[in-house]
């Protein structure tokens, strides 16, 4: 590490410092809370070790700002919360994330902070291949049915709106379509798991699928039992589709160490196309039918 002689009288670089010291020991005191959090007790042992390193690179940057600097309580709370909802993999993937993007500012500053990032990172990696979370067992069912039901139900509404151009029926065929297909994707996903000597539990991948499916279908068809107006609901359930989409493909970026630029454009041609294939054949089909509605 460097010594004291860094130009402190910069400010930014001071900060960009500090900020790095803070980040250690926030990790710190962020691992060890999740230690606690855990009830697994591989899990919790690796975790305990990965706080125990962050104090380690917290006293390297002590020895270089002579200071001892407090952890980030917001920081903490934030990435404790979203390791609960999301996952605990999920959140020290994202973190590295953030952390390399600090550390690379002081690549000029401090040359020794990019072995130390490098360091960091690749033991956190070692230490998190060896952690057993239960929900990512159950990731491939959850994708399965969010992208089953992206594109199956925003294809499906969009069909109804203008073969129907009601909001109360196009919500009613659209939750009925929802559930049959939460159903049915739930079936085959329990039946799949079932005939695998190695599977996960059949019972918990489906109703991973099957409540993916559903939950999707409820947030889309949403628009049609607050608005009047068809298209007002079409373009507010195309909004919520984007979102769905770019919140999905942002998760799988960290998660399963896909690239978003091309899973974001990938799922969201998918399903516009089929919205928009399904939109002409809704309009096509009330021509042919005579429905006036």
């Amino acid at each position: 590490m460097t010594d004291k002689n860094t130009d402190f009288a910069d400010k930014k670089v001071q900060k960009k410092i500090y900020r790095a010291q803070q980040m250690e020991i926030t990790e710190y005191v962020l691992y060890h809370k999740l230690s606690r959090m855990v009830k697994e007790q591989a899990n919790r042992d690796v975790l305990s070790r990965i706080a125990d390193e962050e104090l380690v690179y917290y006293e390297r940057w002590r020895g270089v700002t002579g200071n001892d600097v407090p952890p980030n309580a917001t920081e903490i709370s934030v990435y404790y919360w979203m390791a609960r909802i999301f996952g605990i993999i999920f959140m020290m993937r994202l973190r590295d994330f953030f952390i390399k993007r600090a550390y690379a500012s002081l690549a000029d500053i401090v040359p020794e902070s990019t072995r130390i990032v490098e360091e960091d990172i690749s033991s956190i990696a070692a230490f998190r291949s060896v952690m057993d979370e239960e929900r990512l067992h159950y990731m491939g069912a959850l994708v399965l049915g969010l992208n089953d039901a992206i594109i199956e139900i925003t294809g499906a509404i969009a069909g109804f709106t203008f073969a129907l151009r009601s909001t109360t029926v196009i919500a009613l065929a659209g939750l009925i379509t929802g559930v049959a297909g939460a159903l049915s994707m739930a079936s085959s996903e329990y039946l799949e798991k079932q005939s695998e000597s190695n599977a996960p539990n059949p019972v918990k991948a489906a109703a991973y699928t099957g409540g993916a499916y559903l939950v999707t279908g409820i947030i889309l068809v949403t628009p049609y039992l607050l608005f009047s107006n068809y298209l007002v609901s079409l373009v507010v359930m195309l909004l919520l589709a984007l979102i769905i989409i770019f919140f999905f493909s942002f998760y799988s970026t960290f998660l399963f160490d896909q690239k978003f630029r091309s899973r974001f454009p990938q799922m969201l041609l998918m399903s516009f196309g089929v919205a928009f294939v399904s939109f002409l054949i809704g309009s096509v089909l009330r021509v042919m039918l005579h429905v006036n509605m």
